[in-house]
């Protein structure tokens, strides 16, 4: 007698190998196209402890440390730390820099660790004669804006005393926040520009607030400037990139085997530092676009559900971080497997 399809079902076995992760394999590389400024606070070509210049990776647009700053040493690089007079000043406009041919396109993401109220990021033509900020805290909201964008602006909930991958994209007339490699809010708006220079300040004061206004608060570790819209998969791409070089330690990153949809239980060994769970997603392509089901793994063995029989799918895991000392580890590299006839849980 054949058995109803729902009886089915088997546990099927996902084996890590924890002892070793080489963060130089596993780190993808950051994204290169149509970037116009780096700043890597924690690169010695970038900063050096003290210096009174922050140098430009990508081109020669470097900025000048102005105001009181203190210097720290995070875990695994440096930081400038702002404590409400201190800022970084830009010495060479970057107007060339962008296009009318995408409407002036950009994408601009920092890193950085608020402490409390102020400005983080702010634009301005030669003299700051026009000038208005891009992203600014007041409380536990951060704003963020290109002129001339109006109330209500583009606002998350933020945590203090947090090191956070924060930016925004500008795609011709669509601005896009985004969070740890997370989109947090978008609007549609008309772009306006300074008429022949522009200039990025960091913690700088500027009346065309959104929130403080004030000298900004925070501990600033990088920044990265595109003269084009980057993606979403691209924007996650460099917060993975940069995240446990700036400020950011990340659990232990897992392997997984391809003995799937056989029965057995889910091992875990050499966590350092222990993670908060896995997570294992399933989907229905090898390039891991058609998102199918998402369960957090267990020792004891994960059940997905609502799979259809006989099929080919596509599973990956990653580390969940506690997002407070730690973030998630990188995704494992997509690894097949097929289900048993009949089975629509595993």
């Amino acid at each position: 007698m054949k058995l109803p399809r729902l009886v089915w079902a088997v546990i099927f076995s996902l084996i890590f190998n924890l002892n070793f992760f080489d963060t130089s394999k596993a780190y993808p590389p950051l994204v290169q196209r149509g970037l116009v400024l780096n700043y890597d606070l924690g690169n010695s070509s970038s900063y050096t402890s003290g210096g009174t210049t922050v140098s430009d990776l990508a081109n020669s647009f470097n900025s000048t440390v102005g105001g009181t700053t203190t210097n720290e040493t995070t875990t695994n690089g440096k930081a400038l730390v702002f404590s409400g007079s201190g800022y970084l000043a830009m010495g060479s406009s970057m107007w060339g820099s962008f296009s009318s041919s995408n409407n002036y396109s950009d994408s601009v993401f920092m890193w950085v660790y608020p402490t409390g109220d102020g400005v983080i990021l702010d634009e301005c033509d030669s003299g700051c004669g026009w000038h208005d900020s891009q992203i600014d805290i007041s409380g536990t909201t951060m704003y963020f804006s290109q002129w001339n964008l109006a109330s209500p602006w583009l606002s998350t909930t933020i945590t203090l005393n947090r090191w956070q991958y924060v930016g925004f994209v500008h795609d011709t007339n669509t601005l896009t926040a985004y969070m740890n490699g997370v989109q947090v809010a978008t609007t549609s708006f008309t772009r306006s520009y300074p008429s022949s220079s522009l200039y990025f300040h960091v913690a700088y004061p500027d009346s065309t607030k959104m929130g403080n206004g004030g000298y900004g608060r925070f501990k600033f570790a990088g920044m990265q400037i595109y003269n084009t819209a980057l993606t979403a998969t691209e924007v996650k791409q460099n917060f993975l990139a940069t995240q446990y070089r700036l400020g950011q330690s990340v659990p232990t990153g897992p392997t997984a085997t391809s003995n799937l949809a056989t029965q057995g239980t889910t091992t875990f060994t050499g966590i350092s530092p222990a993670p908060s769970s896995y997570v294992a997603n399933i989907f229905s392509d090898s390039s891991t676009t058609q998102f199918v089901e998402s369960a957090t793994v267990v020792p004891a063995g994960t059940t997905f559900s609502g799979l259809q029989p006989n099929t080919k799918y596509y599973l990956t895991v990653y580390a969940a971080g506690d997002q407070t000392n730690t973030f998630n580890s990188p995704e494992t590299t997509a690894i097949s497997f097929t289900t048993p006839k009949y089975v629509t849980t595993i």
